[in-house]
């Protein structure tokens, strides 16, 4: 079982896509609220189609909670990371917004995959 360090982020500018394709990705992703909300959602609709992701060219400033692995994921790794970030806005008792974003980038020469999910302040 993997362990990640998740944390409050706030972000004051928003985060810009790098311009060269190869370096750096940001997709969007519109959760279901069935499955966006559930503490243990079911990992093989989690995502939904492919249709369901839009690639953005930045991350808004906001409130999200955030984890990275400085590793490239797969989908499933993926799936389960944002479901652990899920958990985490769950358990401290707060509601989770539909939105995710998923960050692959290259950083010190290595790559890095991130989640961004935006939550609801005050719930």
């Amino acid at each position: 079982m993997d362990v990640y360090n998740i944390t409050r982020l706030k972000l004051f500018a928003p985060i810009e896509r790098c311009q060269s394709p190869f370096s750096e990705s940001i997709s969007f992703f519109t959760l279901d609220e069935a499955v966006g909300t559930n503490i243990d959602p079911d990992p093989a609709g989690y995502l939904g189609e492919q249709g369901n992701q839009l690639d953005q060219i930045e991350i808004p400033a906001g409130d999200y909670f955030f984890a990275q692995q400085r590793e490239a994921l797969g989908r499933e790794a993926v799936i389960t990371m944002a479901i652990e970030v899920q958990r985490e806005i769950l358990w401290q008792r707060l509601q989770p917004e539909p939105g995710l974003y998923l960050r692959r980038l290259y950083e010190d020469g290595s790559p890095v995959t991130q989640v961004f999910r935006t939550y609801k302040k005050g719930a």
